[in-house]
């Protein structure tokens, strides 16, 4: 009978759902950064997009996560990302369909 549990050195979904959203956390506040830096508006502009990007990222993963959890496979709670700081609209787009890139 084959095992069950995960094998060895690989993640739960729940922990690569986290790593995930850190990851795009974290290339918000980097895009976010070089929007406020930039001197250019037309980068400035091209930043905050990709920041905005992010978010809309975030919201997928978090999607996701929803999905998995009313299948009854996986994460428990993920934090919600927050728009703070980011220079974007704060609209959400979720459910506007998949990522593009």
């Amino acid at each position: 009978m084959p095992k069950t549990g995960l094998a060895k050195g690989k993640k739960s979904p729940a922990s690569s759902l986290m790593r995930a959203l850190r990851f795009e956390k974290e290339g918000k506040r980097f895009f976010t950064a070089a929007a406020s830096k930039s001197a250019d508006p037309f980068a400035k502009q091209v930043f905050a997009l990709l920041a905005q990007m992010e978010t809309k990222h975030m919201e997928d993963i978090q999607a996701i996560a929803g999905s998995s959890r009313k299948r009854g496979n996986s994460p428990k709670r993920l934090r919600r990302p927050t728009t703070r700081g980011c220079g974007c609209s704060g609209g959400s787009t979720a459910g506007s369909g998949r990522r593009s890139s």
